[in-house]
């Protein structure tokens, strides 16, 4: 079976986001827990009833998605309109109405009721059927889901990524020529100034840098999260809400925090500091601008 049968997951506590908030997002989150995704594939999905991300990266080489060919089984089910968890040795998943909901790698034993009751209590659902799936039966789904030609559910945004910077060269090329043969046009026919062309041309880079700028978050706040490593600073909570980023993180030292806040003040647009009796360490809950000011 030549599936993504191996692939890594990354949970992250998270709003829904959407465009290219959640894409930055994404691949923060990404850059953070040092994941390499070089020649992979990423996926997202968003799980509404705990407001989580999951973030599936997977080999770039593969051609099916294990968690894809379950939709198979609903090609020819009448009533959508339940909640299945499908067991396998290995992992489980759980689709709602038809569509994934969430997935999950096995690494102990457990019964099939004691795991119901785990997808349950994690999700808050109530689980309406439950099916046992061995590697043949999963091979018959494969079978299947080549059979009706299906495709993946699943948007790769590593590949999004790759072709947004295919248009970002393009229009840098062809604005480059653009301005190469109109200001020398300019320049025969009516003999401007040097001065005046140069300052032109700064201001057209400066618009269009302005306008077509492509970087992710993570390389605009690059010297933030790496002093935050740097001290020893746990992040706990990485959130994005329109030009800002909520951070919270934990750390015993209470001077680190203050070495950290005094470091990137220009970039923290409010902190709070509580202390955290139980665990004796300092909890301290920032917002960031993700924006130029």
């Amino acid at each position: 079976m030549e599936n993504y049968d191996n692939f890594d997951i990354l949970e992250i506590d998270s709003a829904r986001l959407y465009n290219k908030e959640e894409k930055d997002f994404v691949f923060t989150s990404l850059f953070l827990n040092d994941f390499d995704i070089k020649d992979k594939k990423i996926f997202v999905n968003y799980i509404d009833e705990i407001a989580k991300y999951q973030i599936f990266v997977c080999n770039k080489k593969s051609k099916y998605f294990i968690i894809d060919i379950f939709r198979v089984f609903y090609l020819e089910k009448e009533d959508l309109n339940t909640i299945d968890l499908f067991i396998n040795e290995s992992f489980f998943l759980v689709y709602k109405k038809g569509i994934f909901l969430y997935f999950q790698n096995i690494t102990s034993s457990f019964t099939k009721e004691e795991l119901k009751d785990f997808v349950e209590n994690k999700l808050n659902i109530k689980i309406d059927n439950i099916y046992i799936y061995e590697q043949e039966d999963i091979e018959k789904l494969e079978e299947k889901y080549i059979k009706n030609n299906l495709s993946s559910s699943f948007k790769d945004l590593n590949k999004a990524k790759i072709n947004s910077f295919h248009i970002f060269i393009f229009f840098t090329l062809a604005l480059i020529l653009g301005l190469v043969f109109y200001y020398d046009f300019r320049k025969n026919l009516y003999k401007v100034q040097e001065k005046e062309k140069l300052d032109y041309i700064k201001n057209e880079k400066l618009l269009y840098k302005k306008e077509f700028e492509y970087k992710y978050v993570y390389t605009i706040l690059d010297k933030l999260f790496k002093n935050l490593k740097s001290l020893k600073l746990k992040i706990d909570k990485l959130e994005f809400n329109n030009k800002n980023m909520l951070i919270e993180f934990t750390s015993k030292n209470k001077e680190d925090i203050y070495t950290f806040l005094s470091t990137n003040k220009s970039k923290i647009k409010s902190n709070i500091i509580v202390y955290d009796e139980k665990n004796k360490v300092f909890k301290v809950r920032i917002d960031v601008y993700i924006s130029r000011r």
